[in-house]
């Protein structure tokens, strides 16, 4: 193991991670994006296959009215600003892949909310639960998707993650239902990544036998998103820090000692908060 002086040790530990969800870490007028620099989505179908397993896990839960959080894992950022405007902004430097990730299933699930709410409206009897489900595909906008924000005096809608520019205008179409053109094997892992998720959404809609079950399968996602993403968040205060960070949680040994001390203050951070009583919902 490499000795590190008592500077480089309280360096490692100043960052105090804090824990958060995913619906906060969305909310608010806030953006975030990717630097060029970072690599691009990575994410093989294994996974995306067991990030899906957490969020069914906890969709279970939820329908058995036995809701408690679950660890996603960690998030790094450093402030960033967009050029042209002053809403508050984040850069990923690392945890895009669950971020980018977690982003196409909201959308798949918002597209399903409207869809049911549009099959209700033709029903003709069913205004108000059309009313209901076109509303909850409103709030998932608001709330993960997109934020309102004035850009040299132009007043539009922004998507709040913002991919590198190798994946992000792909990512854009894949988000849009547009036609596209895989040019990179990251564009063929976020597809199959949406196509995973597609089919995990599919095989829930196959389980239901009427409206009521399509609102209360299409509920229990929305509460797990809302409530049960836990992550923690590693917010440096400068770019320096924020990739200091990110070389020790992605370290493979060099330098052992930090990246032992940065993981275990994390680890045991989040084991602390999901070891607290939650109280059902």
């Amino acid at each position: 193991m490499t000795n590190f002086d008592a500077t480089s040790r309280q360096s490692a530990l100043s960052f105090q991670p804090s824990q958060t969800t995913v619906s906060a870490l969305f909310g608010g007028l806030g953006t975030l994006s990717v630097p060029d620099f970072q690599r691009d989505y990575a994410w093989n179908e294994t996974a995306v296959s067991v990030f899906l397993e957490d969020v069914d896990r906890c969709r279970r839960r939820r329908v058995a009215s036995s809701p408690r959080p679950h660890f996603f894992g960690a998030v790094v950022t450093s402030p960033g600003q967009v050029m042209g405007s002053s809403r508050p902004h984040l850069i990923v430097i690392d945890g895009q892949q669950r971020l980018a990730t977690v982003f196409m299933l909201i959308t798949a699930l918002r597209r399903r909310y409207e869809a049911a709410a549009k099959s209700a409206q033709d029903m003709g009897d069913l205004a108000q639960l059309a009313g209901y489900l076109g509303a909850r595909a409103e709030n998932l906008v608001s709330a993960f998707e997109r934020t309102s924000d004035i850009e040299f005096k132009t007043k539009k809608l922004v998507r709040k993650l913002v991919l590198n520019k190798a994946d992000d205008p792909y990512f854009e179409c894949l988000l849009e239902q547009e036609e596209r053109t895989t040019t990179r094997a990251s564009h063929d892992r976020l597809e199959n990544a949406n196509s995973a998720i597609e089919a995990y959404l599919d095989g829930l809609a196959e389980r239901s036998e009427n409206d009521e079950d399509t609102r209360n399968i299409l509920d229990s996602l929305y509460n797990v998103f809302l409530k049960d993403c836990l992550i923690v968040q590693l917010a440096a205060g400068t770019d320096t820090e924020a990739n200091r960070i990110y070389r020790v949680l992605n370290s493979r040994g060099v330098p052992v000692t930090n990246c032992d001390l940065l993981r275990a203050s994390t680890l045991e951070f989040a084991a602390k908060s999901l070891r607290r009583p939650t109280s059902k919902q």
